[in-house]
């Protein structure tokens, strides 16, 4: 199982969801995305496109003796579901998954993080630093504030050129967001919580659309973005497993 981790984050994200799948016999790799380490060179991280980090997250995945179910947040659901559709999963499971090139925002919350990049500018040339503010009202609003403080702990800084490649989508002519949607054969799970203030259930909604028979979409009641931390999280892993345990028995 590759875990992919979402924009600001690292792979230290998934430690709750690989304690879960391991405890079940999985061996689970989350990896942080290129330049997301602390101490990371800013000038080049923010030249990064959605397609260097595809790329190596391509050479782990060649690597490996199978396979592997393919475990995405945010923007690694949609980073997930580019190497789906080069044939490199053998299931998706996506949490709140940033939508793929073509898809509208579905929510004023959606359309204000556009507008808060355009404050910024030439944002999509250089690093952008995490914001205490947007985290917290967005992201990390359902955890108490000390659970805030030591997630935000680990936060780091994210590609503009990325965040450009996935929000102002119908401007970048390398359409590096699109995803082959009909090369995606494997078995498709999206989901959210119906309180996400970053990626809208709507949004979520219009992706599953995308994979008809393929995917299935739930929704999870009372929570918000930050599904591998939230009190209460751990029935979405147990979710997430039976769902596996069923589509990978067929």
């Amino acid at each position: 199982m590759v875990m992919v981790h979402g924009a600001f984050v690292g792979g230290w994200c998934w430690t709750p969801f690989a304690r879960h799948f391991e405890a079940r016999g999985w061996r689970c790799i989350a990896p942080d995305l290129r330049h997301h380490q602390p101490g990371a060179s800013m000038d080049e991280l923010g030249s990064t496109s959605l397609t260097d980090y595809v790329a190596d997250l391509e050479q782990l995945i060649l690597k490996l003796d199978e396979l592997p179910v393919l475990v995405g947040h945010s923007m690694g659901g949609l980073l997930c579901q580019k190497l789906a559709a080069m044939g490199l999963a053998r299931a998706l499971v996506l949490l709140a998954p940033s939508p793929p090139w073509g898809i509208l925002p579905s929510s004023q919350a959606e359309i204000e993080a556009r507008l808060g990049l355009m404050t910024m500018p030439g944002f999509w040339t250089r690093a952008i630093a995490p914001s205490w503010h947007v985290a917290t009202e967005r992201a990390l609003d359902r955890l108490s504030p000390e659970a805030q403080s030591a997630a935000y702990s680990g936060f780091v800084p994210e590609s503009g050129r990325a965040l450009f490649e996935m929000l102002f989508w119908e401007l970048d002519l390398s359409h590096a967001s699109a995803v082959a949607t009909r090369d995606v054969t494997c078995p498709v799970l999206l989901t959210v919580g119906d309180a996400d203030r970053v990626i809208a259930p709507a949004t979520v909604r219009s992706i599953a659309r995308k994979y008809r028979h393929h995917a299935n979409f739930h929704s999870f009641a009372g929570h918000s973005h930050f599904l591998f931390g939230e009190p209460g999280f751990e029935h979405i892993p147990a979710f997430c497993d039976g769902w596996l345990g069923h589509v990978l028995q067929q």
